[in-house]
C-alpha cells in the first residue's frame, strides 16, 4: 500500500518527524548552553589569571586592572543571572500582582489569618475556612478590604473542594482576575505514642495533611498552570526526622516532602514554581491540635496496666509544655510564604526558625541511626518508664 494513500500512516510519520525535530532542538539548546557556560567560566578564569599575573609581577596599571576586573565580574554576573537569578538584581523584589488572586487555606488558624492580612493590600484573596462563621473569619471581614472572599472549604471533602473551586472561578470571571497562587496551610497534629494512637487518628491527620493538600492542588492546578503561578506548601522538620510521640504527624510530613518534590519537578516545564516552607522549631497557631490527653480512653485495659497512668501523664504533660513553649510570633513564616508567592525568583525551600534549628535538622536527618537513637532517647526522655518495666 502506498504510504501517501494511508492517512493514519502519514500522521504517524509526521508525528515521528516532529519528535525527531524536538529532540534535535533540545540537544542543540543543551549544547549551546554548555558552550555558554564553558565560555563564561573561561572568561572569568582568564580575567582572574590576568589580575593575579599582574599583581605577581608588579606590572599593574589602572586600565588593565579595571578591564580585567570588569570582564571577570561581567562573566560571573551573567552566569549567576542564568542559573542563580535570585542572587542578581534581576531576581530582586516582588512581582506586581495586577489582577491576581490567591487562595489561602485554613484561615481559622492564626497563620492563615495573618497571611490573609499581609496579602490584603495587594490582591484578591480567597480565605478558605471550614467554619465561615468562626471568630477569625469574622475578624477578617471586619478588618480587611472588600478584596477578601471568605470561602467555605473543608479540605477533607471532595464535594467541598469542588464547590469552592466553582465559587472561585465565578469570582475570577466577574472580577477579570487570574488565580496566581495557593498557600496550602491546613494542618492538624497530635502527640502520642503509636500504641496509644487509634488508627482513626492516623487517618484524620492523613486526610488533612496529605490528601487535603493533594485535593486543593489538583483542583486549582489547571488555573495555576495556565498563569504560571505559585504553590507554597507547609512542611516540617518532622518530615526529615521523627521523634517519639510524633509518628502520626511525622509520616504525613514525609509524604508532603515527596508530594512537593514530585510536583516541583513536574511543574517546572510549565513555569509553575513550587515552594516548601520547612518549620524547624515550635510555633503556636499554625496547627489544629488533637490533645494527647484524649487518647488514654482509647487504650485497652492490658495496655493501661503495662504503661500506667503516671508514665502516660508524664509523657503527655511534657509534650504539652513543649507545645505551649512555642513561638507565637508568626512573622517569619508569613514573610517566607509571601516571598514564595510573589518574589520574582522564589526559593525552592524556605527554612523557618533560624540557623541553629536548621543546622540541627540537617544533622539529625543525616547522622548515623545508632548515634541519632542515643541523642533522641536522651533528649526526649520523660524521666519515667512504663509501669511494666519498673520492676
Amino acid at each position: 500500500m502506498d504510504i501517501l494513500n494511508d492517512p493514519a500512516r502519514v500522521q504517524e510519520v509526521q508525528k515521528q518527524e516532529r519528535i525527531r525535530k524536538q529532540q534535535e532542538s533540545r540537544f542543540s539548546a543543551k549544547f549551546n548552553e554548555c558552550v555558554g557556560i564553558y565560555l563564561l567560566l573561561l572568561g572569568s578564569a582568564i580575567a582572574v589569571a590576568a589580575l593575579y599575573g599582574q599583581w605577581l609581577t608588579g606590572q599593574t596599571n589602572g586600565w588593565s586592572v579595571y578591564v580585567s576586573g570588569a570582564a571577570g565580574w561581567l562573566c560571573m554576573y551573567t552566569l549567576l543571572h542564568k542559573y542563580f537569578p535570585r542572587w542578581t538584581w534581576g531576581g530582586y523584589g516582588p512581582l506586581t500582582p495586577i489582577k491576581k488572586a490567591m487562595l489561602v487555606t485554613s484561615c481559622d488558624t492564626m497563620l492563615g489569618y495573618y497571611m490573609v492580612k499581609r496579602l490584603d493590600w495587594i490582591c484578591t484573596i480567597f480565605a478558605g475556612t471550614k467554619n465561615p462563621d468562626g471568630e477569625l473569619p469574622k475578624r477578617l471581614l471586619k478588618e480587611c478590604s472588600n478584596r477578601i472572599v471568605i470561602l467555605p472549604l473543608d479540605v477533607t471533602s471532595d464535594e467541598s473542594v469542588t464547590q469552592a473551586t466553582k465559587i472561585m472561578e465565578q469570582h475570577l470571571i466577574r472580577r477579570n482576575h487570574d488565580l496566581w497562587g495557593i498557600f496550602n496551610n491546613a494542618s492538624v497534629t497530635v502527640r502520642g505514642e503509636v500504641e496509644w494512637t487509634p488508627v482513626d487518628i492516623f487517618k484524620q491527620l492523613a486526610e488533612v495533611n496529605i490528601y487535603g493538600m493533594v485535593r486543593i492542588t489538583k483542583a486549582c492546578l489547571p488555573l495555576i498552570r495556565k498563569n504560571q503561578g505559585r504553590i507554597v506548601n507547609m512542611h516540617d522538620r518532622h518530615g526529615r526526622f521523627t521523634v517519639p510521640g510524633c509518628a502520626a504527624y511525622g509520616m504525613t510530613k514525609y509524604a508532603a516532602e515527596s508530594f512537593s518534590d514530585a510536583l516541583r519537578y513536574e511543574m517546572h516545564q510549565w513555569g509553575v514554581k513550587v515552594c516548601a516552607l520547612e518549620i524547624n522549631k515550635n510555633f503556636n497557631g499554625i496547627h489544629d491540635v488533637i490533645k494527647g490527653g484524649d487518647l488514654w480512653d482509647s487504650l485497652d485495659e492490658k495496655s493501661m496496666r503495662h504503661y500506667g497512668r503516671t508514665y502516660y501523664d508524664n509523657r503527655t504533660s511534657s509534650w504539652e509544655r513543649e507545645r505551649e513553649s512555642g513561638d507565637s510570633d508568626l512573622r517569619e513564616i508569613v514573610t517566607a510564604a509571601f516571598d514564595g508567592l510573589l518574589s520574582r525568583v522564589p526559593r525552592q525551600r524556605y527554612y523557618i526558625g533560624g540557623i541553629g534549628p536548621m543546622i540541627k535538622t540537617y544533622l539529625y536527618s543525616t547522622m548515623p541511626s545508632g548515634l541519632l537513637d542515643k541523642l533522641i532517647g536522651k533528649q526526649y526522655s520523660s524521666g519515667t518508664i512504663p509501669l511494666a518495666l519498673d520492676r
